[in-house]
């Protein structure tokens, strides 16, 4: 559940996908694609909270189109 839920919190902020298409994903996730046994969680909001809880931050670094980060 963990690494899954990484990944998918990585690609919103790598790709800086909307957070209702987060939710819309988690769901179709949890109800559509996977066994009903599963732990999935539903919303981008429990996913922050879990990866929160773990002690595990994501800093976003802007960086300009010619390659320049700014600090």
């Amino acid at each position: 559940m963990s690494s899954t839920t990484l990944l998918l919190l990585n690609l919103n902020i790598v790709h800086g996908v909307a957070h209702t298409f987060m939710d819309e994903l988690f769901s179709l996730l949890k109800n559509e694609l996977l066994p009903k046994r599963n732990k999935m969680l539903t919303t981008i909001y429990e996913a922050r909270k879990l990866i929160k809880f773990l002690g595990l931050t994501y800093e976003s670094i802007h960086a300009y189109t010619n390659g320049c980060v700014l600090f």
